[in-house]
C-alpha cells in the first residue's frame, strides 16, 4: 500500500548528520584565522622562514580538504543509516 511505509529514525543517524554540519561550522571558523596567520608568516619571511613558506602554502588546502572530507564522510554515513 502506497504511503504505509514505516520511519526508522533514530539517534545516531541524527547525531552523524549533526556532527557532519559541525565539521563544516569548525571549518568555516578555522580557515580564516590560519590563512591570517599564514599571511603574516608569509609577508614577513626573513631567512629563518625559508624552509617554512611552501609548507604553510599548502597548509589551508590541507585544512580545507580535511575538515570536508570529515563533513562528507561523516553526512554519507548519517543518510545511508536513515536510508537503511
Amino acid at each position: 500500500v502506497k504511503g504505509s511505509g514505516e520511519s526508522k529514525l533514530d539517534l545516531g543517524s541524527l547525531l552523524l548528520l549533526g556532527i557532519s554540519m559541525i565539521f563544516i561550522a569548525i571549518g568555516l571558523i578555522i580557515l580564516p584565522v590560519s590563512l591570517d596567520g599564514i599571511c603574516t608568516v608569509v609577508g614577513s619571511a626573513t631567512a629563518a622562514f625559508t624552509g617554512l613558506v611552501p609548507i604553510l602554502q599548502v597548509t589551508p588546502l590541507l585544512i580545507l580538504i580535511s575538515f570536508i572530507a570529515g563533513a562528507v564522510i561523516t553526512g554519507y554515513f548519517g543518510i545511508k543509516k536513515i536510508a537503511g
